[in-house]
């Protein structure tokens, strides 16, 4: 049975995404094929779930289901474009699968800082590159954006370890998620004009959890 995927294009950087599997998606540039990024990658997502006891196996057929047109956040690098697919509803089952699989995303994440503290990080050909306490920053201030376009407020964490930070709003993420999953009010409603739908503020934070995992094991100097 083939897996459904979709397409997100734009001249400089296209996506491939599963459609059922949130944070598995990946790019490719300019004439490069996504679906083949996809593909490699897959093994690795797999290892990602199975170490949180989710069952995945890489698919061994891949079905283009849509084609979107990207826009500036596509061609910058970051799939940027709300499917069809994201404004299902989701019952109870449904629901508690997409946690699953954003709590795998996001202990792979950890496991990725614990594993490189105290070591440097590879910089690029041109001595670019963020170092870990910058990445770390980086996500911290992206997930309280995600959080807030999911619906709900900043938690106040009398810290300044990124690890309390992280565990609060991870915390409300998961409880606002499903409030909007149950049709519910978020109970620390944010500011946020427009929402993201449920299941794509789960396949973003995903996909930017692993990204940023993914980079960290791959950098890391030992």
């Amino acid at each position: 049975m083939s897996e459904p995927i979709y397409l997100e294009t734009s001249p400089k950087w296209s996506y491939a995404v599963a459609v059922e599997w949130p944070g598995w998606a990946r790019h490719a540039k300019g004439e490069a094929d996504p679906i083949e990024a996809l593909i490699d990658c897959g093994p690795r997502y797999g290892s990602v779930l199975a170490a949180s006891g989710i069952e995945f196996q890489p698919p061994a057929e891949l079905e283009v289901v849509a084609v979107l047109e990207g826009d500036v956040g596509t061609a910058w690098g970051v799939p940027s474009i709300v499917s069809t697919f994201d404004h299902r509803p989701l019952d109870a089952a449904e629901a508690e699968r997409q946690l699953a699989i954003l709590r795998a995303a996001w202990d792979a994440f950890d496991r990725a800082v614990a594993a490189a503290e105290g070591h440097e990080l590879r910089k690029g050909p041109r001595g670019g590159g963020r170092d870990l306490p910058r990445l770390l920053d980086h996500c911290v201030k992206a997930e309280q954006v995600y959080l807030s376009k999911l619906g709900a407020r900043k938690p106040k964490v009398a810290s300044d370890d990124w690890r309390e930070i992280e565990a609060a709003m991870r915390a409300q993420a998961v409880e606002a998620f499903s409030d909007r999953a149950a049709g519910r009010p978020v109970r620390a409603p944010s500011r946020a004009r427009e929402l993201w739908p449920p299941r794509w503020y789960v396949r973003y934070t995903a996909w930017h959890s692993l990204v940023h995992a993914w980079e960290i094991e791959d950098r890391r100097l030992d």
